[in-house]
């Protein structure tokens, strides 16, 4: 995981969706336990 990567998860700036992946990867969870959709 790249230092740019974990900045923006620090500072609640928008990832990819493989930087999201990778994280259910590593964390072996899925989507769900990751992000959470509220509507505006």
């Amino acid at each position: 995981m790249s230092r740019g990567m974990l900045d923006n998860l620090k500072h609640n700036r928008s990832i990819t969706l493989n930087t999201l992946n990778d994280l259910c990867n590593m964390l072996d969870c899925d989507i769900k336990d990751v992000i959470e959709y509220t509507k505006d």
